[in-house]
Order: structure tokens, then C-alpha cells, then sequence
């Protein structure tokens, strides 16, 4: 179990979950009409076992780079370097 290690990067995999859902880095605006649509689809992966491969894949990205210190997890250029490994797994 590597809940700990994943546990201060919480607000990242926040992020990621839907990418990995959806299969693509993108996030409708949230005034769009798509949002709604795009979230009940999120939620509805929490409510049944899909969200256990769901998590996994987001570890999978976080470890394809190197793990941040606790300073740099709170600096804009992680989560860029984690919104690109996201776009190069996610794109395979």
C-alpha cells in the first residue's frame, strides 16, 4: 500500500483523475455547457470499482517522474512537469 507516498500529492491525483478519465488533458470551462456532463462522468467512475485503475494510472504518471521534494510539490513548474507526463502517457 503506497497511500502515504501518494498522500501530500492528493491535490495532483485531484487533478490527474480526470485526465485519466477522460484519456486526454483537457478540462472543459467551467461555465460551459459541458461541464456537467464531464463531472457526472468523474463521479460516476468514484461509484464502482473503475476508480480503483483510475488511481493506479494516476500513480503510474506521478512515478514517471521524479518525486518532488515538499518544497517543489508546492511550485507551478511540478505540476507542469506532471500536466506533460500526463499529456506523453495519456497520448500513448
Amino acid at each position: 500500500n503506497d497511500a502515504p507516498k501518494y498522500n501530500r500529492l492528493r491535490w495532483h491525483i485531484a487533478m490527474l483523475y480526470p485526465w485519466v478519465v477522460f484519456g486526454k488533458v483537457e478540462t472543459p470551462d467551467p461555465s460551459s455547457k459541458k461541464i456537467t456532463a464531464y463531472c457526472d462522468k468523474v463521479l460516476k467512475t468514484l461509484l464502482n470499482e473503475e476508480y480503483i485503475e483510475n488511481f493506479k494510472t494516476c500513480q503510474r504518471i506521478i512515478d514517471s517522474i521524479e518525486m518532488p521534494t515538499d518544497d517543489q510539490i508546492k511550485r507551478g513548474k511540478y505540476t507542469s512537469e506532471l500536466k506533460e507526463a500526463a499529456e506523453k502517457f495519456l497520448n500513448k
